[in-house]
């Protein structure tokens, strides 16, 4: 249902059927690890809209992507180069490593053959020692990737952050640009990165939503939105 969400956010996953990509083989892995690994380097941004502190909330992070396969096993590296106006600089840059689940969006009848639901767990780690375990659920275009991510353990018990994501190639400026959102909503989760829908697709987005619950709004106690992959 997560991923179902995630679609009707992100529009391009609407539609299957209709679709000229729509195909029913089997997804292949393999083939989906050296695309995604060909696919060079993300710039992140992550808007949070979930935080313990009123602080936290709408504050953007920056990071580096990239995917790597080794045969038919997809990992990723990620670098956080900073957040809001803080650059950080060598000491200070946070790193690590993860393997990453492949799954086909939609059912083998008709599922799309050009975008695909990537999920993981990942440790950051900057060179003094300091730690953030997040969870990322990603829907990987050939132009985007868009989704949602949850600080984890130790990290989600300080912070209690969760929100989105939203990378690109060579975004103008360096750094992918998210709408400023003040009133963190259904109507403007559905909104959120910049995308436009039809009115079918944006009704769509909004009864998951109140149905199911985005990450959004304070946090004061609870579980992760997100759970380890």
């Amino acid at each position: 249902m997560l991923r179902k969400f995630i679609c009707l956010i992100a529009l391009s996953c609407a539609a299957y059927a209709n679709s000229s990509s729509a195909h029913a083989e089997p997804l292949d892995k393999c083939a989906v690890a050296r695309a995604v690994a060909q696919s060079n380097t993300w710039n992140a941004t992550t808007r949070v809209t979930m935080s313990k502190s009123k602080g936290g909330m709408g504050v953007t992070g920056y990071y580096e992507v990239n995917f790597m396969a080794d045969g038919c096993k997809l990992s990723v590296g990620m670098t956080k180069t900073g957040y809001g106006t803080k650059e950080y600089d060598r000491m200070d840059l946070m790193i690590g490593e993860a393997d990453v689940l492949i799954e086909g969006i939609g059912e083998d009848e008709m599922r799309r053959a050009d975008e695909f639901f990537l999920s993981f767990t990942i440790t950051l780690a900057n060179e003094s020692g300091t730690e953030l375990k997040i969870a990322y659920e990603i829907i990987y275009t050939a132009k985007k990737l868009f989704g949602r991510w949850s600080y984890l353990g130790d990290s989600w018990k300080t912070a209690g952050m969760a929100g989105f994501l939203l990378a690109e190639k060579q975004p103008k400026g360096g750094k992918v640009q998210f709408k400023t959102t003040k009133a963190i909503s259904c109507d403007r989760v559905c909104e959120l990165a910049g995308f436009y829908y039809d009115s079918n697709s944006s009704q769509m987005c909004q009864e998951e939503c109140t149905k199911h619950g985005p990450i959004f709004g304070p946090v004061t106690e609870g579980e992760p939105p997100l759970t380890s992959r």
